[in-house]
């Protein structure tokens, strides 16, 4: 059966193109040495890495936040 929460599986990836042709908003940013990327709860989140790099990400949530992600 389809999965209703496609979007949360690492595996899928959405082309700016895409979002762009249907006028649903979105941000590029690049992470510079030593920032943080923060992604609120729900969000579609994809990034990539060039060149040589270590990188590692952690999913986590406040105690107030607990709520809203039920």
């Amino acid at each position: 059966s389809e999965c209703p929460a496609f979007l949360r599986h690492k595996m899928t990836i959405i082309s700016p193109h895409i979002l762009k042709q249907y006028s649903i908003p979105f941000s590029k940013i690049t992470q510079e040495p030593g920032e943080f990327m923060i992604t609120f709860p729900y969000a579609y989140h994809s990034g990539f890495n060039h060149g040589y790099n270590i990188a590692e990400s952690t999913n986590f949530a406040l105690p107030r936040w607990v709520e809203y992600g039920k």
